[in-house]
């Protein structure tokens, strides 16, 4: 089962057959929960809100010790919390509407991370159960967008990209972090002595790769070389020169032969966006080349420098930019394109135009705080081998993100906060719990 049962721990021991209920739950969970994120409708919520239901069990009988908080739990509760407060703050002294209202709705689902972290913390799974959710659900991702884009199920709205159960940006993206992190396993996987396991990591990771490329997401290939510089980084200390050298070229062959494959679209892409950027350089403010989806964004952008210029401390409220941008198209300023949406598509800007220099800041904490944490894990002599496995998948899930919402505002769309708040509460308990198990094997 995914706990481990101490015979010194009385509370657990008491209560076997909960924990137990719990455990199962929790493998449950994380084989069903990467499926829920790219290719089953409406159930990544309800997982969610089923573990903040098991935490408060949990929490009225707890685990000996799991009401002790380190520094860095400490750091981490901050970090979510810091960037709550500030998005309530910014809305309520701007003025809340509907819209406004259902943004705010989704910075206070983050404080679900810390009952979510809870439940991981104190319902111990194996490792086996995280990185078998991985490496399936970047596969099925990949399988279900290979299909879409070969048949052309989905007519209507996205011809011929891959969007599994949400919107090809979302599904690219996040199967591309599932089989990324699950490459971050490769060491459990090898650990096992079967040599048909060492295959599941790798598969998985270009699977991800894949469903980014058939979604079309071209954000996703951004974050690509960076994701890779993190495994290499981690990976020079655990495994050979060609090993790394063999799973780069794999990756370029990848894009090379997806390139090549009209099916795929993404020469097509890759051309249309070089000359979107080229014809932007030489268009004016009214010019139609500000209506693609690239040069929408940098309309948006720029509308959004003018707004936060004109509101730097507390921003003019989540909501609420729309209605400035068309009052910059409505001036002539700037083009009609930087109206046409409720969010500037870059969750950096989104926060600045939104809640000021203060949200700007809360946001970059959110995202570094728990990146610094799982950087220093990854680095530790003191974390066990699991930990560490743990905290390089947990720092791909930060950069991701992070890069990411360079050109989305991922942390305004329930699915994506869902996921954030999911592996973020499972890869923050595996590098505490893990190093606690290794601490006390050692004593």
């Amino acid at each position: 089962m995914g706990i481990y049962l101490n015979s010194n721990d009385q509370v657990l021991t008491k209560n076997s057959v909960r924990y137990r209920v719990m455990s199962l739950m929790s493998v449950v969970y994380l084989l069903l929960f990467p499926l829920s994120s790219t290719v089953l409708p409406t159930v990544s919520g309800a997982i969610i809100v089923l573990i903040v239901l098991s935490s408060i069990v949990l929490y009225l009988l707890p685990p000996e010790g799991c009401r002790h908080f380190n520094q860095e739990e400490r750091l981490f509760y901050f970090s979510v919390s810091f960037m709550v407060i500030v998005a309530v703050l910014a809305t309520a002294l701007s003025g809340m509407d509907y819209t406004g209202a259902k943004k705010l709705a989704k910075f206070i689902y983050l404080l679900m991370i810390i009952p979510a972290y809870f439940y991981f913390k104190s319902v111990r799974v194996k490792p086996a159960w995280i990185w078998y959710g991985l490496a399936i659900g970047a596969i099925v991702s990949a399988l279900v967008g290979t299909y879409e884009v070969l048949n052309d199920i989905y007519k209507s709205g996205y011809p011929s990209r891959a969007k599994g159960a949400t919107h090809p940006i979302i599904f690219g993206d996040l199967a591309l972090l599932l089989g990324v992190m699950a490459l971050a396993g490769w060491g459990w996987f090898r650990d096992q002595q079967k040599r048909w396991l060492l295959v599941l990591p790798v598969v998985a990771v270009c699977s991800g790769v894949l469903a980014s490329i058939l979604s079309q997401s071209r954000g996703g290939w951004v974050a690509i070389p960076f994701l890779a510089i993190i495994l290499l980084w981690f990976s020079s200390a655990h495994i050979s020169k060609i090993k790394m050298l063999v799973g780069v070229l794999t990756i370029v062959g990848l894009f090379v032969v997806a390139y090549q494959v009209p099916q795929t679209g993404l020469k097509h892409r890759t051309v249309i966006t070089i000359d979107n950027i080229q014809k932007y350089k030489n268009a004016d403010v009214k010019s139609s080349a500000g209506g693609t989806s690239v040069t929408s964004r940098f309309e948006m952008w720029h509308a959004s420098w003018d707004i936060f210029i004109k509101n730097p401390f507390i921003g003019v409220g989540w909501g609420h930019y729309q209605k400035n941008a068309r009052e910059l198209v409505r001036k002539g300023e700037r083009n009609q394109s930087a109206g046409n949406w409720n969010h500037p598509h870059n969750q950096f800007i989104s926060a600045m135009v939104s809640g000021g220099i203060f949200a700007l800041l809360a946001i970059i904490m959110l995202f570094f705080i728990p990146a610094r944490i799982f950087y220093n894990a990854c680095k530790s002599p003191d974390r066990s081998v699991d930990a560490q496995r743990m905290a390089l998948a947990g720092l791909l899930l930060m950069v991701g993100f992070g890069i990411f919402n360079l050109s989305e505002s991922f942390l305004e769309r329930s699915r994506t906060v869902s996921f954030f708040i999911f592996y973020l509460a499972v890869f923050m308990a595996g590098i505490r719990e893990m190093n606690t198990d290794s601490v006390s094997r050692k004593s």
